[in-house]
């Protein structure tokens, strides 16, 4: 992509929010925590702890910057203000930081926070820095992993610094499009993805471990304090002092005798991944446990539920959207008496976006949905992207049933064509993501299509309709997700929101932002030499038929929930794209049989009549392009 097709995050004036209330001061906590303790253990400042509160300064100043530059969770300046932010954060970092350890491992400390930030964020460390596509390097991400094994071990700071600009060097040539770098970084981040799963497997098994050892290690642990309190303080060496803490944090790990490092070494360790486990533990049990695409209320990880709030006619509560999905797949009328359907919600859980899942119904490849494979035949081929939200994903769907699945179906089927399709599509992604994100990175560094085809609309729509509801209008924003924080808040204000004259604007400013980002997707297709279909999803809201056996469960007459705002954003959508897109909205119209699970998720059979329909559309094309 070009760099001037980019967009600034810096100028975005949205909120960006964490995944949960209290996340924030945990955060921080923890990183007190852990500053203080592992000053002591590393002996910085002695028993100073004056210089120890000084020494946890560091680490809080550190936290600060990547807050405020890496999330912008709680600021709303913008551009030039708020990048400012982010050096005026690393120069306090350095100048607490270098009384206490010195100038030398200062300067290294920030140089890695801001090599780090670049490598493992799509947005620039400072302005004038291209914006990445993808959110991680792993080329880079690897340098700074070495650089930081390199200093441990005593290495010279100029070799340090050598590797932090190597790694710096990495993330702008990945950021510009060189495919050398980005073919390497797809390599290393599927590589990557393995390892780490290894590692998981290790660690649950040490954790499991320190659980059962843990008894005696504690008895264990207090006959030697209750020994070393009589030759004096368990924490410092006899005769060390500020000035030798000072010279020791120099080369960590290498410039003490070998009997204090091992025990310091294994103390300091022992300590980060106590508080690790303790913050991640936090944050998982603050954020949502609903995904990107899922209302609140929807099916965990753990495909448990949550429970469903009495509803009746004209009561609305917080029921708004989709309050279906608190319920069993085989307790909504589209899949009353599955013999699967509670297996698949369960596989379903929460969406991987980047990395891998096995279960019965739903298989995820380096973030790919599994799709079925044409079988075996001496028959002409044809290449197929996928890409949409939830819906072309497959929510509802076994992985042989999605609409992906059916397309490769009906090609072998109907025309003994062996269509190769692969599903980029990701849960809650809205067109400008999809575009931006997974279609453009998959273009520089894959093999590419003969057709991509997007399948999409709701997700846009409802992310211009809940910012604009929350915060106002704003034609420059940038939307790339459905927030569930942001829907939680307007079911907490459903009755107002039903009232409001939002809907039509809303849909509008959607059909513009959708206008836009199809250009865009257009120019990159074209560059690539690849064909493009638009396809705007079906909902329930245009069907009287389909959505009125949800009425008895959220409480909403139906007449009411068609004319929302809601319906009345998905109908000024379909008016602006005239033209533009297939217009799929209809498709269930006339169908009495409920397909939806929800408002916009279908069931297996939905899939398999959306499927044909975009077929019959795109048939000619893959005649075409069959070879």
């Amino acid at each position: 992509m070009a760099a001037s097709t980019r967009t600034d995050p810096w100028a975005a004036t949205e909120r960006r929010r964490t995944a949960g209330p209290g996340v924030g001061w945990r955060a921080a906590a923890a990183v007190v925590v852990a500053a203080v303790g592992l000053a002591r253990v590393w002996n910085f400042g002695g028993r100073d702890w004056r210089t120890v509160a000084g020494g946890a300064a560091v680490l809080v100043a550190a936290e600060v910057a990547l807050r405020v530059g890496w999330t912008g969770a709680d600021v709303d300046e913008r551009s030039l203000g708020r990048a400012a932010l982010r050096p005026v954060a690393m120069l306090a970092a350095a100048a607490v930081g270098v009384p206490i350890v010195g100038a030398t491992p200062a300067v290294v400390l920030v140089a890695v926070l801001v090599a780090a930030d670049a490598a493992l964020v799509e947005w620039r460390p400072f302005p004038g820095w291209p914006v990445r596509s993808r959110t991680v390097v792993p080329l880079a991400a690897g340098v700074l992993v070495a650089s930081g094994v390199a200093w441990a071990r005593g290495a010279p700071t100029i070799v340090v610094l050598a590797a932090i600009v190597v790694a710096l060097a990495a993330v702008q040539a990945e950021a510009h499009g060189l495919r050398a770098v980005a073919a390497v970084d797809a390599a290393l981040a599927r590589g990557t993805s393995a390892v780490a799963g290894a590692i998981v497997a290790v660690a649950l098994f040490l954790v499991a471990l320190v659980v059962l050892y843990l008894p005696g290690a504690a008895v264990r642990a207090l006959r030697a304090l209750r020994r070393r309190s009589a030759s004096g303080s368990s924490w410092t060496p006899t005769g060390t002092s500020v000035g030798d803490a000072r010279q020791d944090a120099r080369r960590p790990f290498t410039s003490t005798a070998p009997q204090v490092r091992r025990g310091r070494t294994i103390r300091g360790l022992a300590l980060v991944a106590a508080v690790a486990l303790v913050a991640v533990a936090l944050v998982r049990r603050s954020g949502d446990p609903a995904g990107p695409d899922l209302p609140p209320g929807a099916v965990g990880a753990a495909g448990t539920t949550a429970p469903l709030p009495t509803a009746g006619p004209g009561s609305v509560g917080r029921q708004i959207f989709a309050t279906e999905m608190a319920l069993q797949y085989s307790q909504l009328p589209a899949y009353a008496g599955s013999s699967f359907a509670d297996q698949l919600q369960v596989d379903e859980g929460e969406h991987v976006i980047n990395g891998t899942k096995s279960t019965e119904y739903v298989n995820i490849r380096n973030g790919r949905r599994a799709t079925l494979r044409p079988r075996r035949c001496d028959c002409k081929r044809a290449t197929l992207w996928f890409s949409g939200g939830s819906a072309a994903f497959g929510t509802g769907q076994r992985d042989d049933h999605t609409i992906a699945s059916e397309l490769v179906r009906l090609a072998q089927e109907e025309d003994h064509i062996a269509l190769d399709v692969t599903n980029v599509s990701h849960d809650g992604y809205t067109f400008q993501l999809e575009t931006e994100w997974e279609v453009a990175q998959s273009l520089r560094t894959e093999e590419a299509p003969d057709l991509l085809v997007f399948y999409n609309g709701w997700n846009d729509v409802m992310a211009e309709l809940a910012a604009d509801y929350l915060k106002g209008p704003d034609p420059d924003r940038k939307l790339s997700t459905i927030i569930p924080a942001e829907l939680q808040a307007i079911s907490e204000d459903s009755d107002a929101f039903l009232r409001s004259t939002i809907g039509p604007a809303a849909g509008r400013a959607a059909a513009a932002r959708y206008l836009r980002v199809q250009k865009e997707a257009d120019a990159l297709a074209k560059e690539a030499g690849v064909r493009t279909a638009y396809f705007l999803q079906a909902d329930a809201l245009s069907s009287a038929e389909q959505l009125r056996p949800y009425e008895r469960l959220d409480g909403i007459p139906t007449e009411q929930l068609m004319a929302s705002p809601i319906g009345q954003a998905l109908d000024a959508m379909s008016a602006g794209l005239v033209g533009h897109v297939t217009d799929l909205r209809h498709l269930f119209d006339d169908d009495s049989p409920p397909v939806f699970l929800g408002l916009v998720h279908q069931n297996e059979e939905g899939a398999r009549l959306v499927a044909e329909r975009i077929y019959q559309d795109l048939r000619p094309q893959i005649r075409a392009l069959a070879h």
